[in-house]
């Protein structure tokens, strides 16, 4: 508004120009003054945006890297389905085990997160073997683990929706603003231009020294 009232006071009247022609070229330079400025803070303001949503999706990221990172890190999308051939009753070694339930944990992660029957008492017997714990301690230590993914997962859910939405609310804030001080600038620049017309002085604040 500021630039728009220096615009329209400080420029020149066309010579013949009526009054409504002079206060539509007035408010036009307004709008132009407006639009001059509004690149540069368009910018900051984007700028601003994409810093606080950058830091929403890293917070959304660490939040469910326990639970997806097996799954963007599974080379081969077929190693679940292939582990599930080579099942059986006997012991299997501790880094297979790892390797094995990271793909099982994967594999749900790709879904809505749930393990089925199969696979929680396959864990539960592998943990089983490879810890020394009962079969009622590792089901136990199996569901602790499966509570602590879901709960990754559903932070993770919610960081999104709010990632999106303060990015659609910093949008259309964005959007009002642009428009508002657009109405501001031109009407501005036509009140500038009045002054103008009307040689408003302001002496008593504007004085000579």
């Amino acid at each position: 508004m500021a630039g728009g009232y220096l615009t329209g006071r400080l420029r020149r009247r066309y010579f013949d120009a009526t009054e409504a022609e002079s206060d539509l070229r007035d408010g036009a330079h307004g709008l132009l003054v407006w639009a001059g400025a509004a690149v540069p803070g368009a910018v900051i303001a984007i700028g601003g945006i994409g810093a606080a949503g950058g830091a929403l999706g890293s917070a959304a990221s660490t939040v469910t890297e326990a639970a997806s990172n097996a799954a963007e890190g599974s080379v081969d999308p077929n190693a679940y389905f292939v582990d599930t051939l080579f099942r059986s009753d006997q012991p299997v070694e501790a880094n297979v085990a790892r390797d094995e339930a990271g793909r099982i944990f994967a594999q749900a992660a790709l879904g809505d997160g749930t393990l089925t029957d199969g696979d929680r008492t396959y864990l539960a017997n592998i943990v089983a073997a490879n810890t020394g714990l009962t079969p009622e301690e590792a089901t136990a230590r199996v569901d602790q683990v499966i509570a602590s993914i879901e709960t990754a997962r559903q932070q993770a859910l919610e960081a999104a929706r709010i990632a999106r939405n303060t990015g659609i609310i910093a949008a259309f804030l964005l959007a009002a603003s642009l428009l508002v001080s657009a109405i501001g600038a031109y009407w501005a620049a036509q009140k500038g231009g009045n002054h103008r017309d009307e040689g408003t002085l302001f002496a008593e604040v504007f004085r000579r020294f």
